[in-house]
């Protein structure tokens, strides 16, 4: 089991309301998902497929197939939303928990809680120069410059070859966060994103308005 800082004082003082009925537009409806394994394993088979295939290949594909190419792409659209759901639906449910289980702590123990808090004046250029997700922004950041100065037969081979593998590394090996340039940073980047939810978006700049105040 992994380990997780938690800062007991503020963990404990954090309350939400229950779910008397979950909404189909925050959450997957659990009519929903006894259909996620038998409708979307085919759709996750075909996306591992995708990424197999050229960008001229996939061309082809929607230059001849063009109906059932767009409506492959609408269905993959809406399985990942519906997973993507889920995903929120199960970090939220480990919040809770972990929410719960700080607030028992400083109810029953309240002499042994200690925690140590990190200034934020004092994560300086050290901590970000030791920092896995800074330096692996910084490299992304610097691949998008580099792209943008290129033509675009020039931009798609390029960041073929040097943007993905940092792509792929942030979002799906991704590094710790050891200082406030790592973590907004890492914010940056999810607004950069067209399909982040308008709400989320919200909550994110909130966020990053703090952390770039502090740094």
């Amino acid at each position: 089991m992994e380990d997780v800082a938690i800062n007991i004082p503020a963990a404990a003082g954090l309350g939400f309301e229950t779910w008397d009925q979950p909404s189909d537009n925050d959450f997957i409806s659990p009519a929903k998902w006894k259909d996620l394994g038998e409708r979307d394993i085919p759709f996750i088979n075909v996306a591992r497929v995708i990424h197999s295939r050229t960008k001229p290949e996939l061309m082809e594909m929607f230059r001849t197939e063009p109906d059932i190419s767009m409506r492959l792409a609408d269905d993959l659209k809406s399985s990942g939303e519906d997973y993507h759901a889920l995903a929120r639906m199960l970090e939220g449910g480990h919040a809770r928990l972990l929410v719960a289980a700080a607030a028992l702590v400083q109810e029953e123990q309240p002499d042994a809680i200690h925690v140590e808090v990190v200034a934020p004046e004092t994560a300086g250029d050290d901590d970000a120069a030791s920092c896995p997700m800074a330096a692996l922004i910084d490299k992304y950041d610097e691949a998008v410059r580099q792209r943008d100065t290129l033509t675009d037969a020039e931009a798609d081979a390029y960041w073929e070859k040097h943007g993905v593998p940092v792509e792929r590394e942030l979002l799906h090996d991704t590094p710790r966060v050891h200082s406030i340039k790592g973590a907004a940073g890492a914010l940056r980047l999810v607004l950069s994103y067209e399909e982040i939810d308008p709400e989320d978006a919200n909550l994110i700049r909130a966020a990053l308005t703090y952390l770039e105040g502090e740094a």
